[in-house]
């Protein structure tokens, strides 16, 4: 019932957009997340957020703004500066402006950043992430090929999204909505750290050890699978627990339903927590940490459907299951 109520509450905030969202999962599917994106009345308002301090970026992001001029959009910066006085150009104001499309140029860091500018419980826009960062994992298109991808996009042509699942972290009465991970860390000089683990209002477990990550689907592939932990497919409806040093060998990571909510209480002093790597709070002794999953999710565009850019990615960038080199074979021993 909750989930079902999620869903209906979701799908209602997405059909007062200005874009129209096909799914692509069938409509019995539990939790929906892939669809076929267009724009009602074509994009009129861009939001360009670009890598900070990296000259070529800089470059590039210059004259995707100059394109987007060209072609009637009005285009939304984080500082003016770079971009002079061109009309058309506006200084975005999280609290006020409304954008049609997100454009994010370069790695993995500027998407999150992107993601933390909408936050304020309301759907964000689609995001269409060009990579030019050091890895770029959820960057989906060539930057090379930005020209291409954008006319695409303004002709209003049929493009493919994921939903990205975000989780709602609660601390201290201040929630966030966060895409990668909520990391727990107790890291106690003095000695071994312990927290709490309840599920849906049942004790799952004492963790003793550094801490304890709580990821989403586009979260396995960083902190958690760092840590040991599953490398799970975007569009799965989960969220995955992860201990990180646990003093027992027996403490595995595990996955439990997105629509589970995950309560956590400190019972060590200086307890960090970490919100997709930025340090949200340190707590002390018996506070407690609320995660749920967000009615909010992202919705990150890509060139093919379903879940295949993500397979890509992960065999060209992960370097999944990848040999390094070609075994010599031997000639079978004489017996």
């Amino acid at each position: 019932k909750k989930m079902s109520e999620r869903l209906k509450t979701m799908q209602e905030g997405l059909e007062k957009q200005r874009w129209a969202a096909e799914w692509l999962d069938s409509y019995d599917a539990p939790s929906r997340r892939r669809v076929k994106l267009r724009w009602h009345d074509g994009i009129r308002t861009v939001l360009l957020v670009k890598k900070w301090r990296d000259k070529e970026v800089s470059t590039l992001a210059k004259r995707v703004a100059e394109y987007l001029l060209e072609e009637g959009c009005r285009v939304g910066v984080e500082a003016s500066e770079e971009y002079g006085t061109k009309n058309g150009i506006f200084v975005y104001n999280k609290e006020r402006d409304k954008v049609d499309v997100v454009i994010s140029i370069g790695g993995d860091g500027t998407f999150l950043h992107a993601g933390r500018l909408f936050t304020r419980g309301a759907h964000p826009p689609p995001c269409v992430i060009f990579g030019m960062g050091s890895l770029g994992f959820l960057a989906n298109f060539d930057a090379n090929k930005w020209k291409s991808t954008l006319q695409r996009l303004l002709k209003g042509e049929e493009i493919y999204a994921t939903m990205r699942t975000r989780l709602r972290c609660e601390v201290n009465g201040s929630a966030r909505h966060v895409l990668n991970e909520v990391a727990v860390l107790c890291r106690s000089h003095e000695r071994m750290g312990k927290v709490k683990l309840d599920v849906d209002g049942q004790s799952i477990t004492l963790v003793e050890g550094d801490g304890l990550i709580v990821s989403t689907p586009t979260g396995s592939t960083g902190y958690s699978m760092s840590c040991g932990g599953p490398i799970v497919s975007p569009s799965v409806p989960a969220t995955i627990v992860t201990p990180i040093a646990p003093s027992s060998l027996s403490f595995r990571p595990i996955i439990v339903s997105e629509s589970s909510v995950i309560c956590i209480e400190t019972l060590s002093n200086m307890t960090e927590v970490l919100h997709d790597g930025r340090l949200h709070a340190t707590l002390p002794k018996h506070s407690f940490i609320t995660i749920k999953t967000s009615l909010f999710p992202m919705m990150v565009v890509h060139e093919l459907p379903y879940d295949q850019d993500w397979f890509r990615g992960i065999n060209s960038k992960l370097k999944w299951n990848a040999r390094g080199a070609e075994q010599k074979e031997y000639p079978p021993p004489r017996l």
